[in-house]
């Protein structure tokens, strides 16, 4: 008896090639110009390809500006997504833009700004959108470089992003951050699709999948590295409508019934909840830390009022063995916005930003690398603050 192979989700086809330290994204990818049309015109012969990423990942601006080739932005991030188009024929596959690192760093390890963050991925993807392309995927990046670059492609009306982090066996990426967290961060910005890879064991994908299904509202995707076992492959096909994968040659040539289009022009359609029935709400809600995922109730218990003076690190240091659900951070001056910002390393619970100001709730919220908390006590109108749960997944309580 044959084995129900199951669905076949679409496949995005990663184009990017390995660009060793120190050389130059330039060389690597104007010279594999052929190599790289030719993988596509082939590997686009499988019907459940349905788009292809161009090699955009080390042309952003900061990596360009390594090599003395920041003039050279719109160049070379416009060659690459003509090197993907002109070798496809079908033209419903759609054609994209991969996003990686920015080579900036915030505190504690680094010294950049958020803000410095979010204008290097603006620039890229500004372009990149000016050549064409119709959707980003952001991989291979910390979270806050892959925060930033949504924050970008929102800042100027690039809603299309699937966001893929690479994870160990526990869920966790480099940083520590946990699959759930980032998931729940993600998806409440309002991403097309979140997925996850497993460099080391990528049967482990399955696993975390699995465990991230029940909190999905967006497709979940997984990136499948060459030399991945076919029975993964099909394991992950089960969970995921979408994989991204380097190398489609062990896929079996069936089409997809995923229509990709419609999956990256979709406005995601996110569970929301009843504010009048918060007191009585029995499900709880999934805020997020930088690192980890934290199931509170709207009810949840707040701290003392936190300022963000220049003892900021010692009150946070101070509260944490307080029995609190959340951190209560008061924000009244963009010195405040400076001061939270550098230090929201430090909070191992979510917090909960209080401040009668927009403009300041805004730009704390772009700042925090979580998913934030606002005490609607405060006096900030429900426009506002509508908007702003559905860009930056503010949770009102």
């Amino acid at each position: 008896m044959n084995s129900d192979p199951g669905p076949t989700p679409a496949i995005i086809l990663v184009t990017d090639p390995q660009i060793p330290q120190g050389v130059s994204p330039k060389s690597v990818i104007l010279e594999n110009r052929e190599r790289g049309a030719q993988l596509v015109a082939v590997s686009c012969k499988n019907p459940a390809v349905r788009a292809v990423c161009a090699p955009t990942a080390a042309m952003n601006v900061e990596i360009l500006r390594e090599f003395s080739l920041q003039n050279e932005l719109h160049e070379l991030n416009a060659a690459a997504i003509g090197i993907a188009r002109s070798a496809i024929s079908d033209k419903s596959i759609c054609v994209g833009a991969t996003i990686g690192p920015c080579g900036l760093e915030l505190p504690p390890e680094g010294d950049d700004e958020v803000e410095t963050m979010i204008d290097a991925y603006r620039a890229q993807i500004r372009v990149l959108m000016g050549a064409g392309a119709e959707f980003f995927l952001i991989m291979n990046v910390s979270l806050p470089e892959a925060r930033a670059a949504v924050i970008a492609s929102d800042d100027i009306g690039a809603k299309q992003c699937i966001v893929i982090f690479d994870m160990d066996d526990d869920g966790k990426d480099e940083d520590d951050v946990d699959a759930l967290s980032a998931l729940s961060m993600f998806q409440s910005m309002g991403i097309a699709a979140f997925g996850i890879s497993c460099r080391e064991r990528p049967e482990a994908a399955v696993e975390i999948l699995e465990e991230l299904s029940p909190h999905a509202q967006i497709p979940l995707a997984a990136l499948v590295f060459r030399g991945t076992d076919k029975d993964t492959i099909s394991r992950l096909s089960k969970i995921c409508p979408i994989l991204a994968m380097y190398d489609v040659s062990e896929m079996p040539n069936n089409k997809t019934n995923v229509d990709f289009k419609e999956v990256i022009s979709s406005e995601p359609q996110l569970e929301e909840s009843d504010e009048d029935d918060n007191e009585d709400a029995d499900e709880p809600i999934v805020a997020a830390t930088a690192r980890e995922a934290h199931f509170i109730y709207p009810f949840v218990d707040l701290s003392e009022e936190i300022r963000c003076s220049e003892n900021l690190p010692e009150d946070i240091l101070e509260a944490e063995d307080e029995p609190f659900g959340a951190y209560r951070v008061v924000i009244e001056t963009e010195e405040d916005v400076a001061a939270f910002s550098d230090n929201q390393y430090m909070f191992d619970r979510p917090v909960c930003i209080c401040t009668d100001n927009p403009e300041l709730l805004e730009a704390a919220l772009r700042e925090y690398n979580g998913r934030a908390l606002f005490d609607n006590t405060y006096d900030i109108d429900d426009e506002t603050l509508s908007y702003f749960e559905k860009r930056y997944g503010l949770i009102r309580l």
